[in-house]
C-alpha cells in the first residue's frame, strides 16, 4: 500500500479540502478522490510527492502550499 496525498480545489481556486489515505494503487486512490468530491471542485492527487493526477488544472500546487496551511475540513 503506498500513502497518498488528495488535494481538492474550489472554482475559485481556494483549497477547500486536503486528506492523507493509503490505497493499494494510483487508480484506487484517484477514484476515492473523486467521491469526495460534491460541488464540482478539481482533483490533485499526490504520491511520495510526485502528482499522479492533476484534473483541469493548469499549475500543479506546490507541496509546500499544504504543508503551511491549514484549509477547513468538510463534514
Amino acid at each position: 500500500m503506498h500513502t497518498y496525498e488528495t488535494c481538492l480545489i474550489s472554482m475559485s481556486g481556494k483549497v477547500s479540502l486536503f486528506t492523507s489515505a493509503s490505497y493499494f494503487s494510483d487508480s484506487a486512490a484517484i477514484r476515492a478522490a473523486r467521491r469526495l468530491c460534491k460541488y464540482g471542485e478539481l482533483i490533485q492527487v499526490w504520491r511520495d510527492g510526485v502528482c499522479i493526477h492533476n484534473e483541469g488544472i493548469s499549475e500543479i500546487t506546490p507541496r509546500r502550499v499544504f504543508e503551511s496551511a491549514n484549509p477547513p475540513l468538510r463534514s
